[in-house]
C-alpha cells in the first residue's frame, strides 16, 4: 500500500510540474491574447521582412496558428539569428527582439564568400545582407572544404583571426582600415588597408607584435600624404624593423622598432 501511495504522489507531483511548465509557455495565449500583429527590432544585418519572410511569419491569415514559442523558434532557426525574445506587448501585439550572432570577417574560398562567427561557425553569406564591415579573409589553406554551419578552427583561421583580434584592440581606426587578409594557400600572408595602396607583407607567426609595430608606422603615414604616394610595400617579415619599400626616386627605408 505504501509503494502505490509514493506511486501515486509521484505520478501528481509530475503531472502538477508539466501543467506549470505548460502555462508558464502558452498563458499569455490562453488567456485570450489572439497574435494579431508581430513588430521586430535588433536587426542590423537584414531588414525585417527578410526576417519575418524566412520565419514564415509574412501571413496575416496564419497568424491564429502561431503561439510565442513557435515564433521564437522559426526565428531562432535563421543562420543570422542567435537568440529571440518574444512577449505580448499588448492583447494582440507580439514584440521580438533578435539578437544577431557576431560575425568576425568575410572568408573567400574557391570563389564563394561566406561568414564567420567568432566563434568559428562558418555562414552563408545572404542575399540582401546589410552592414558588413568586415575584413576578408581571402586564399586560406584548408585540409578539407568549407561546410556551411560547422566550425572551422585550424591553424589558418586561428592565425587569421590573431590579426584581426590584435587589430582591433591596438587601433580601432587601423581595424576600421583592415580590409584583407590574403592567406596565399599557406604562403606568406600579405594585408591590404584601405588608406594605403600597397601591399603589406605580413608573413607568418608573432602576428600581436606585427601588428603593434605596424600601427606605430601606420599613425604616421597618414599624416604624410607624400611618403603614402611614393610607397610601393611595407614589409613586416623582419624582427623588430619594418621595411617601407618606396618609388625608384626615393630611398628603401628601415623603421627599427626595437
Amino acid at each position: 500500500m505504501k509503494s502505490k501511495g509514493k506511486i501515486t504522489g509521484i505520478l501528481f507531483f509530475t503531472a502538477l510540474l508539466l501543467s506549470v511548465l505548460y502555462i508558464s509557455l502558452f498563458s499569455d495565449t490562453e488567456a485570450g491574447n489572439k497574435v494579431l500583429s508581430i513588430e521586430l527590432t535588433g536587426n542590423n544585418h537584414l531588414s525585417i521582412e527578410n526576417y519575418i519572410k524566412f520565419a514564415k511569419l509574412d501571413k496575416i491569415s496564419d497568424y491564429k496558428y502561431l503561439s510565442l514559442p513557435v515564433i521564437k523558434d522559426r526565428l531562432e532557426k535563421h543562420p543570422y539569428i542567435s537568440k529571440a525574445d518574444v512577449k505580448f506587448s499588448s492583447k494582440d501585439v507580439v514584440t521580438v527582439n533578435v539578437h544577431e550572432k557576431i560575425f568576425q570577417a568575410v572568408i573567400l574560398s574557391n570563389g564563394e564568400n561566406y561568414l564567420i562567427t567568432e566563434n568559428f561557425d562558418v555562414l552563408p553569406l545572404l542575399p540582401f545582407t546589410k552592414n558588413i564591415e568586415l575584413p576578408l579573409i581571402a586564399n586560406p589553406k584548408l585540409s578539407a572544404k568549407l561546410k556551411l554551419f560547422n566550425k572551422w578552427n585550424d591553424n589558418e583561421i586561428i592565425t587569421a583571426f590573431k590579426i584581426i583580434d590584435a587589430a582591433k584592440l591596438t587601433n580601432l581606426d587601423m581595424f576600421a582600415g583592415l580590409s584583407e587578409i590574403d592567406m596565399r594557400d599557406g604562403k606568406e600572408i600579405v594585408i591590404s588597408m584601405t588608406d594605403l595602396e600597397c601591399p603589406v607583407v605580413f608573413g607568418r607567426g608573432s602576428e600581436v607584435q606585427k601588428i603593434v609595430y605596424f600601427d606605430s608606422i601606420w599613425s604616421r603615414l597618414q599624416n604624410n600624404k607624400s611618403a603614402l604616394s611614393n610607397l610601393n610595400y611595407v614589409d613586416l617579415r623582419f624582427d623588430k624593423l619594418i621595411y617601407l619599400g618606396m618609388n625608384e626616386s626615393e630611398p628603401v627605408e628601415q623603421e627599427n622598432q626595437g
